[in-house]
Order: C-alpha cells, then sequence, then structure tokens
C-alpha cells in the first residue's frame, strides 16, 4: 500500500495533535509526585514550547530531505533488516501510548466514579470502536480529531470561564519562591508526555501541506493551552490539588451554571473522546510500523491482535496503581521519548546519508 496516497490536511493532522496533547494534560495526576500544583506550572508550561520545537528538529530534517519517506522508511534505505528493527520498535512504543490512556481511564472510572464493572468491561468499550476507526484508516481518525478537538474545545473554554469566580490569587504561588525541584518535576512530567513528537516521525508523509509549519503551530498553541489549564488547576484548587486523584474532576465539580451541577461529568465525556481519538491514532501508528513486515492482507487481523493486546495489557497495568505509575512514570516516559524523538532519528539521519553519498561516489 502506498501510504503517500492517503492523505489528510494540515488542519486535521493539528487537531489530531491538539487532541492528544489535551487529553494527557486533562489527566494528570499530581499523586505518588513531588510537584505540588504552583505558579511555577505556567512558567514551565512557556518553556515546554522551545523544548516541544527542540524535539521535532529530526522530523524538520526527515521532512526537508524527503516528504515523502518517514523515519522507518530512511531506516529501510540503511539496511531491511534495520528497518524491521526499528519497525518492531516504535510499533512496541505507540503501543504503550493507547494502554496508558485506557489504563488512566480505567484507574479513574473505578477510583473515582466508584463503578461496579471490572477493568476488561472499559477496556473492551473503548478498543471496540478504535479497533473499527483504525481498520477505517486516518482519514475517519482525523475527521473525528477535528471535531473532537472543536468540541473539546468550546466546552473546556466554557467551564474555564464559569470557573472564574472561584479563582484565589493567594493560591497562585510565585515562581522565585518555589524549590527549583518542584519547578523541574512539573517541566519533567509536561515534556515526558510529548510523544506527538514522535508520532510525527511516522505520520507526515500522510499530511498534505507544510507538516513543520503544522507542527510549529502545535507546539505554540499547546503550550498556551496547557498554561491555561494549569492556572485553571491552580487558581481553583491551589495546594488541595495535590491530594486528587485527578486535580481537573475535581476542579470542574465545583463548577456550576444556573441550574446545571456537576459539570464534573462534561469533563468525563470530553475525556472519553479524548481517550478514543488519542487511542485510535496510535493504534494506527503503531500498526502502520509493521506494514512493512506484516502483508497487507492480514492488516485487519494484525489490528484485532493489536486491539486485544492493549485490552489485556491496560486491564492489568490499571488494575494496580502502583504498576501504573512505575510504568509510566515521568523518568521512564522521558527516557524513552528522548531515545525514539531524538537519538534514533538523528542516528538514521547520519547513516542514511553516509549510505546515500557512498552510492554516490560509487
Amino acid at each position: 500500500m502506498d501510504r503517500t496516497k492517503i492523505k489528510i490536511s494540515s488542519g486535521q493532522f493539528l487537531a489530531l495533535l491538539l487532541c492528544s496533547r489535551i487529553t494527557v494534560t486533562l489527566t494528570y495526576s499530581l499523586n505518588n509526585s513531588e510537584h505540588t500544583s504552583s505558579g511555577s506550572d505556567f512558567v514551565n508550561a512557556i518553556i515546554l514550547i522551545p523544548i516541544m520545537l527542540l524535539l521535532g528538529i529530526p522530523a524538520y530534517i526527515l521532512i526537508k530531505q524527503n516528504k515523502n519517506k518517514s523515519l522507518i522508511d530512511r531506516a529501510y534505505d540503511i539496511s531491511s533488516s534495520f528497518g524491521n528493527l526499528l519497525s518492531v520498535l516504535y510499533s512496541l512504543y505507540f503501543l504503550f501510548i493507547p494502554i496508558a490512556s485506557i489504563s488512566r481511564f480505567n484507574i479513574f472510572i473505578t477510583s473515582t466514579i466508584q463503578t461496579d464493572k471490572n477493568m476488561f468491561y472499559y477496556a473492551v468499550l473503548i478498543m471496540l470502536p478504535v479497533c473499527f476507526a483504525t481498520i477505517k484508516g486516518i482519514e475517519p481518525i482525523a475527521r473525528a480529531g477535528t471535531i473532537g478537538v472543536v468540541l473539546g474545545g468550546l466546552i473546556l473554554l466554557t467551564i474555564t470561564i464559569i470557573l472564574i469566580p472561584r479563582f484565589n490569587i493567594l493560591n497562585i504561588t510565585a515562581p522565585a519562591l518555589e524549590e527549583k525541584s518542584n519547578m523541574f518535576s512539573m517541566l519533567k512530567i509536561l515534556t515526558s508526555n510529548c510523544n506527538e513528537t514522535v508520532a510525527l516521525l511516522i505520520l507526515f508523509p500522510m499530511v498534505k501541506g507544510n507538516t513543520t509549519k503544522t507542527y510549529i503551530k502545535f507546539s505554540f498553541i499547546s503550550g498556551i493551552i496547557i498554561t491555561i489549564l494549569l492556572f485553571t488547576i491552580a487558581a481553583t484548587l491551589g495546594a488541595y490539588a495535590k491530594l486528587q486523584s485527578f486535580p481537573y474532576y475535581t476542579a470542574y465539580g465545583v463548577a456550576e451554571l444556573g441550574s446545571l451541577k456537576r459539570l464534573d461529568a462534561i469533563h468525563s465525556a470530553v475525556w472519553l473522546i479524548g481517550v478514543f481519538i488519542k487511542s485510535a491514532t496510535f493504534t494506527y501508528t503503531s500498526c502502520l510500523c509493521l506494514e512493512r513486515i506484516i502483508p497487507h492482507k492480514f492488516r485487519t487481523l494484525t489490528i484485532v491482535i493489536v486491539g486485544i493486546i492493549i485490552t489485556v495489557l491496560a486491564s492489568i497495568i490499571s488494575g494496580n496503581y502502583g504498576n501504573f505509575d512505575w510504568l509510566y512514570g515521568s523518568v521512564n516516559l522521558l527516557r524513552s521519548l528522548l531515545v525514539f524523538s531524538l537519538a534514533i532519528p538523528l542516528f538514521v539521519i547520519i547513516a542514511s546519508n553516509i549510505k546515500r553519498k557512498r552510492r554516490v561516489i560509487n
């Protein structure tokens, strides 16, 4: 299958990236973290913008050298064995992102809403539509992402405006008064979740228009959105956010609009939409990495198998918060992000360029 014939617009790609970033920001937890919600969060959100731009450097280079060849394609230019190895490694990397998203949602459902259903039940409910969307392809996922980011954005903006009367400026701590370890902790959390940068390395050949400009827009827009969301939490809850498993859910629980109360239910709906779009995007990307190893006729079967793996692992991992926190701790995520977004891509770029020059000389 020629991936270059499958195209989504740069706007749709931007929507997918924003859905992923908003979802992970809305659902972060300060439990088992040394960080406390504070004024430094806004500084970190601004610092995150240049960090995201730096993480995108390998993708910029790949796009400039050949817009139709992803990182995996360039790895196959070096050797088929190396290409196969990277295909499997990146597929596994993307596989763990929907596992994390669904596990976090499972933990939220069972700990906050206190339902009597088990973890596997909700994982199946999410993965069934995710697998269906993945089978249909990136275009319907992108269309859903566009609708989701517009709808979710309007809802979050509305609830944030409703919460303004509850803001307490005394909850905001000046960054200069904080310990450096506390400031660095949140920056580490924010940076470790920049997995959209890795997805860019694989998906850019499928995007029409200027993909580099789209990613730059995404970096700035996401930085602004994260700043607003973090300010909302700090101004509304202050240090109380540290005691909450899901501070955004708690903050939105105190929002009221006339006779409408308990707007945290709307937060849950936005979260569910985000989990679906994010999981579908990264499940598709995971399967896409394997397309040169597994014949196209087995594509649907591959997606089903990947979906089963995600469902089972998400159910197991979310059954113990300690396991989830260890596996998806910011340190582990940050290390893997640096390897998959910088170290490996830069090696592939250098090695493939050297091999191409040798071919020209010979």
